[in-house]
């Protein structure tokens, strides 16, 4: 279980046509947690730090304008989804 409501945070966000690089960032995690950031076909993985926070650099390029969710998910062996966020492609 996250040791308290999980956050997940993108940015930019909006994410302006043509960016190449987002920052996801969370907190209210577990200490030492491996965490999977999913969005669609594409994925990063990271651990939270010691106190339960990550942050991560993902470089891809927007080229189409959308909405979509992000979603981060617990690595154990019960994987469950402890945070979402939507982003805008404009």
């Amino acid at each position: 279980m996250p040791k308290s409501n999980p956050t997940l945070t993108i940015d930019p966000n909006p994410v302006p046509l043509g960016t190449t690089k987002l920052t996801f960032s969370g907190t209210g995690y577990r200490p030492g947690e491996h965490l999977q950031i999913l969005t669609g076909s594409l994925s990063a993985w990271t651990t939270t730090d010691d106190d339960g926070n990550f942050s991560v650099g993902w470089e891809h390029e927007f080229t189409v304008p959308e909405t979509a969710k992000m979603q981060v998910w617990s690595t154990g062996k019960r994987g469950a989804v402890l945070a979402e966020a939507s982003y805008t492609v404009e």
